[in-house]
């Protein structure tokens, strides 16, 4: 991953500004709510901010041209980052997982804040 990428996505995630939300990469906030994100979400709105690229439907899809995506970073965001998949994998307990399976949690798989997983991805992603 793109060092400077990684470190703009730990500090993000980190700084509070977020809503953690799960199942999709944005939950549409309401008249009374703020949106959640999850944590590629979040990526994706670094995406944008830095290149001014992409938008969100309003029902939580993040658009690039024709393309929608709703659980998994789309492929160009994908390379911007450096990342070598759309959705990274991290290990926990010997048992490498999908990001966003940390982010939603399941049945076997505690959720995990976006502060732990900003350590997890210092720790674990190269970049």
């Amino acid at each position: 991953m793109k060092s400077n990428v990684k470190a703009k996505w730990i500090e993000t995630l980190e700084s509070g500004r977020y809503r953690q939300g799960h199942d999709q990469l944005k939950i549409p906030g309401t008249k009374n709510t703020k949106a959640k994100y999850c944590c590629l979400g979040v990526l994706c709105n670094i995406y944008m901010k830095e290149t001014g690229k992409g938008k969100w439907h309003s029902d939580g899809y993040f658009l690039l041209g024709d393309i929608e995506e709703e659980t998994e970073l789309p492929r160009t965001v994908k390379e911007w980052a450096g990342l070598n998949r759309t959705n990274p994998r991290i290990n926990i307990n010997g048992e490498s997982h999908d990001i966003s399976e940390l982010n939603d949690g399941h049945i076997f798989l505690k959720r995990r804040s976006f502060k732990e997983i900003a350590q997890l991805i210092r720790e674990q992603i190269p970049g």
